[in-house]
Order: C-alpha cells, then structure tokens, then sequence
C-alpha cells in the first residue's frame, strides 16, 4: 500500500558524519555545499589554500575565496535554506540523501512501526512480559552498564518478536517482522534547511545548541505484508508461534488463509493507524514535565495519523523504557541509578522518580520537536 509522509516539523536521519564551513558557504540566507578543491585549478592554488588552511584556526571557505561568491551557484553540490550568519555556526551534522536529494529510509519507519508494536504488545500482555523483564535484570551485572537498551531489549525483542519453535533461535528469518516490507520514502517535494537544535534539561534550562540539516516535505513510500511468504510457514513447524504472533497484523489465521492479499494489508495499516494514535498519546502525556520547553505544531493535536522519527526524538519515542515506570516505578528507579542514566541518581517521590527521566529534550528555535510526520494512506 502507498503511503504518504508530510513533515509537521522538520526531520533528521542522519549519515553519522558534520562537516564545518569549509564545506559551504551561507550567502543571501541561502547555504551552498561545495567541495573546496572545486576553487582550485591549478597548483599555484593548491599551494595558497594548504597555507591558508595551516594559518587559520577554524577557516571558513568564504574567507578563502574573499568574498567572491561568483562561481558558487555553478559549483553547489546542493544548497538549504539558511537564517543563520556564518559567525553563529560552527559544525553541521548532515542529512542522509541520495543524489544529494533527502529520502527517508524504510529502515527509519520501519523501526518506529516496530517500536509501537512493542508497545502494544507489552501493554497487552503486562503480566507475563514484566515477569520476564524482572528475570532479565537479575541476570545483567554492573559490568554491562550503559548499554541498558541493548541488553535490555534483547532479550524482550526476541522473546516477542520470534516466532521459532525455538524461542532462543535468535537467526533473523525467525522475527515476525520479516513479514513486513518497507520501502525507502522518495521525496515528492522537499525544502532542505539548516536548523539549530537547542537542548534544554529539566530544571536548569538550555544546556547547548549544534546545528542540522533538517528536510521538510512530502515523501512516498510503500509498506505491505509479504503474504505468499507467511500463507508457506504458517504451516511449517520451525514456525509454530506464527499464528499466536499474528494479531501483531490485525488478523488471525482463518482471516490469512483466506482473505485476499489487499484486504489482509488494509487491515494492518488500519490496525497499525490505530495503535500509532494510542501510542503517541501515551508518549505526549510522558513528556508532560518538558513541555515548558516543547511548543507543539497545531497540526499535532488534528485527530490524524502521526509517526515520529530520526535524529532528537528522544528516549520517550525509541525506546519502551517508560512502560517500566509505569508498571513498577521501584524496578525503574534501579534501572536508572544502577546503569547510570544520568548525571546524578534519581529518588522515588510520590511513585515517580525525582528529578523525572529522560531530563533533556531537543527542540528547535521556534520551540518545535524534530521528526513529526502525518501519515496518510495515497491512492
């Protein structure tokens, strides 16, 4: 099924790599990527720019070119939006693109699908999976810390997610999302800007700013179950907990063998719509202490479909760690201090923990989240 991602604010799925303004230069409130040896046509210049480069303590390329911004637009790899002077930035962190146009990959929306399924399933089965989160923790020792989602999560995704006879076989074909494919989403239209990220922690205000490239668009992708595949192990012992895991999809087993392959997909992006709602309600009522701090979009609060994702979105949004505190504040409160997630421990206080966890958040200039994206169905 075609599905469409409009950004509420603007999104960051980053490449992992910054470069500074030696990579670019702003001009008329635009910023112009460009490669500096582009400039450089023979070796007489080579020789100038390595010397200005050794003399210059944080060089920027218009210092270099002296201003004349004349081959710039011939030379831009691609060029961003740009409200900033060149005095206010130091570093960008880079957007993932191909071809220099931003997309977003499926691996980013499929991940967010797989975090809310995680959420519903744990929230529809509190009993047994909080027991088995209590025996995880009994086995991760000090020596572990500060790899709590890591640890964590292994072993309750794979308990969840897997669908083996074996419920150890930790092998990739066994996880019930290989059923689900998702495409990278291609930009329709999209404005590239460079944004600055202002993180400000509970309490104590603002802390630090960096700057991003942030994209805001319309982009389409397709997401769809591969039904042939799950119709041939259905039926297949080395997958005897598929039919248990499928209401993960909406449907059940009758609904599967016989449904047409459209109709079971309507049914679980219908059912996926619904869980998103839920969860992101949830999410917004967790983040209650930081929004001193967090302007909402208007569009955030239109009952439509929401998904969150990329750079800045938070512990609250890529992890299930708050359904700990809500269940068992105590657990939640040792998991904090013992794996030191934070600066300082944290103390109970009327069953919440004090100062609340996570303490930051990162919003841009005008107050916004990053990474809101409304989600609607295209024919």
């Amino acid at each position: 099924m075609k599905i469409k991602l409009t950004t509420i604010t603007p999104v960051h799925i980053s490449t992992g790599n910054s470069y500074t303004l030696l990579e670019g230069i702003v001009s008329g409130n635009i910023f112009y990527k460009l490669d500096p040896f582009s400039f450089i046509d023979s070796e007489e210049k080579l020789r100038e720019f390595t010397n200005w480069l050794e003399k210059g303590s944080n060089p920027k390329l218009s210092e270099f070119l002296n201003k004349d911004n004349s081959s710039i637009k011939e030379k831009c790899i691609y060029k961003a939006n740009c409200n900033y002077s060149e005095d206010d930035i130091s570093e960008i962190m880079e957007c993932i693109k191909s071809g220099n146009i931003p997309y977003i990959p499926g691996t980013s929306v499929k991940g967010c699908i797989r975090t809310i399924l995680l959420w519903w399933w744990i929230k529809s089965n509190p009993k047994e999976n909080f027991f088995f989160l209590k025996e995880e923790l009994k086995k991760i020792t000090r020596t572990r810390k500060g790899k709590l989602a890591k640890v964590l999560g292994e072993g309750i995704i794979k308990k969840i997610f897997n669908c083996s006879a074996n419920p150890k076989n930790s092998d990739a074909k066994y996880d019930i999302l290989r059923f689900l494919l998702v495409s990278d989403f291609s930009a329709t239209d999209y404005t590239l800007s460079i944004n600055r990220v202002n993180v400000y922690s509970f309490g104590k205000g603002k802390k630090k700013t960096f700057f991003i490239e942030g994209v805001e668009g319309e982009f389409i992708g397709e997401i769809k179950l591969n039904i042939p595949l799950m119709r041939r192990c259905i039926n297949n012992k080395e997958f005897s907990l598929l039919r248990d895991k499928l209401s993960f999809f909406g449907f059940n087993e009758e609904e599967l063998t016989n449904y047409e392959e459209e109709r079971l997909n309507s049914i679980f992006i219908n059912h996926f719509e619904k869980l998103c709602r839920e969860y992101y309600k949830w999410c917004l009522e967790k983040e209650e202490h930081l929004k001193e701090y967090i302007k909402y979009p208007n569009e955030l609060m239109e009952n439509s479909n929401f998904i969150r994702i990329g750079f800045g979105t938070g512990t609250i949004y890529k992890t299930v760690i708050k359904l700990i505190e809500e269940r068992n504040a105590k657990i939640f409160l040792d998991i904090v201090n013992n794996f030191k997630l934070g600066k300082y421990p944290r103390m109970l206080a009327n069953n919440k923990l004090n100062p609340p966890f996570p303490k930051t958040c990162k919003v841009l200039d005008n107050g916004y989240p990053l990474g809101w994206l409304k989600w609607e169905k295209s024919c």
